[in-house]
């Protein structure tokens, strides 16, 4: 935007803010620029102020006087200095770090998005999917956005929370993971697309007789590899087990990694991974490996779309919430999810 459009913006928005009587968001927007986000932002990052005035180029002295200035402007202390943890935010500090992160955010969302309309591009967006979404879903809906969308697509893999980190931290638009009350904050929202069942994944060699399979104690002699137990998974697969009365063993690795479960799974014949039965059963096509039935009574948390609530509408969001229910809703098209 030129300079006599931020001055044309300023004043409208000015003129809009003085109709509602309250002067300190007036005198707020006024003087506040994105160059203090930025420095506020950064003091929380790094817990040092003496650090943010040599990123910034500024003295100490300076850097103080900065602070203070913006302290003073928002009416709030915002940072306590201790010898060994350095400048550690209030709560009121936490909150206005949160949010000059959230701002600095769609700040840089809208030069990439302004750079890329202008490259006749469809705008960026950074994507977190967890491992147990379906290949094929993944690849539909990342072609669709690439080429009928024109979209830059970003696509990090992790298991649900690690995502939900990086989507309250501004790194993520949005994330296809587990919905569950780990997702129930007050920020974000979430729709379910999809439901998947759960599945044991054992080696070919490993023969289970009759109805043996059937019960957790047929696999207690296994090393398990689960889902990580901060996962809502996890919480899922232990009160299954729970309502069965059976004893879960303890897991000997937990990791979110089909690709490192389908090879120790592959290459030991005591080693049994908890995934959901679609997975399983891509892993089974690629050999050495053989899906089983999840022996206890159990639903996996459904799969859903959780974004920022305030961003949820936004174009590249709503974007991709359209073309995933459109995928997820003609599963033919998607043997995974039929």
């Amino acid at each position: 935007m030129t300079t006599w459009g931020m001055r044309a913006y300023r004043f409208w928005y000015l003129s809009i803010m003085a109709k509602t009587h309250d002067p300190f968001p007036t005198q707020l927007v006024a003087n506040l620029r994105l160059k203090d986000l930025f420095f506020l932002q950064r003091i929380g990052d790094l817990n040092s102020l003496s650090k943010a005035a040599v990123e910034f180029g500024v003295t100490q002295p300076a850097a103080s006087r900065w602070l203070r200035g913006l302290e003073s402007l928002l009416r709030a202390h915002l940072f306590v200095r201790d010898r060994m943890k350095g400048m550690t935010p209030t709560p009121l500090g936490e909150l206005v770090v949160e949010r000059c992160r959230a701002l600095l955010s769609d700040v840089s969302s809208l030069d990439h998005d302004v750079e890329a309309l202008k490259a006749g591009r469809g705008g960026r967006i950074h994507l977190g999917a967890i491992p147990y979404v379906p290949a094929r879903l993944l690849e539909r809906l990342v072609s669709e956005l690439i080429t009928k969308h024109a979209m830059t697509v970003t696509v990090v893999e992790a298991a649900t929370e690690p995502l939900l980190e990086g989507l309250r931290m501004q790194r993520l638009h949005a994330v296809i993971g587990r919905c569950s009350a780990l997702a129930a904050d007050a920020q974000l929202k979430q729709e379910v697309l999809f439901r998947q069942k759960a599945s044991l994944l054992v080696s070919s060699n490993v023969a289970i007789k009759g109805d043996a399979g059937r019960r957790l104690s047929a696999f207690a002699g296994f090393k398990w590899i689960s889902p990580p137990d901060d996962s809502p998974t996890w919480h899922a697969i232990v009160a299954a087990a729970t309502a069965a009365r059976e004893a879960l063993p303890r897991p000997t690795l937990e990791t979110a990694s089909t690709k490192l479960v389908h090879a120790l799974v592959r290459a030991n014949d005591d080693v049994v991974g908890i995934l959901p039965a679609d997975v399983a059963a891509e892993l089974e096509k690629l050999g050495g490996v053989r899906a089983l039935p999840f022996p206890a009574a159990f639903s996996m948390p459904p799969v859903g779309l959780i974004a920022q609530a305030r961003q949820w509408n936004q174009t590249q969001v709503k974007t991709v919430r359209t073309v995933l229910r459109r995928l997820v809703a003609a599963p033919a098209s998607i043997p995974d999810l039929a």
